[in-house]
């Protein structure tokens, strides 16, 4: 992967991929970009729970293996397990991720990947799979 577009591209098409071979029908995308710095961001709700595992762990390894080619550091934390406040409230579960930080070094940009199986706490039956990409251009591990 050599510049910033050539990563969202593959990223996108990674995760568009994953979702239309399991044919899950419901799903949100957002890819919106703010000065250099990007972020890609999927909402998956594949319907029952083993369809769910699956796109869960088929878009964890798929992250794994895309990424091993890059020329770069990779940070990749598997298992965990936690929770999701915002704006001070405890609202979501999470049941399981994975998390990658990646620092490829051609270009010079940092990611932070994250696939997480999140639950709604208000919602006890509402359950999806997100996956967010923080693309960051201008990240001060890259200067000298």
């Amino acid at each position: 992967m050599n510049d910033t577009e050539e990563i969202v591209q593959r990223l996108r098409k990674l995760v568009d991929g994953v979702i239309s071979k399991n044919q899950v029908a419901t799903f949100t995308r957002k890819v919106k970009h703010r000065g250099n710095n990007t972020i890609l961001s999927w909402n998956v709700f594949p319907g029952n729970a083993s369809l769910l595992k699956a796109v869960f762990e088929e878009l964890c390894l798929a992250l794994k293996e895309a990424l091993e080619d890059i020329n770069g550091e990779i940070i990749r934390y598997e298992g965990i397990r936690g929770e999701i406040w915002d704006r001070r409230y405890d609202q979501f579960v999470i049941l399981e991720g994975c998390l990658h930080e990646v620092y490829w070094y051609d270009p010079e940009i940092f990611g932070y990947i994250r696939v997480l199986h999140e639950k709604d706490k208000l919602s006890k039956e509402k359950e999806w799979v997100s996956v967010d990409v923080d693309l960051v251009m201008d990240s001060a591990w890259f200067v000298d």
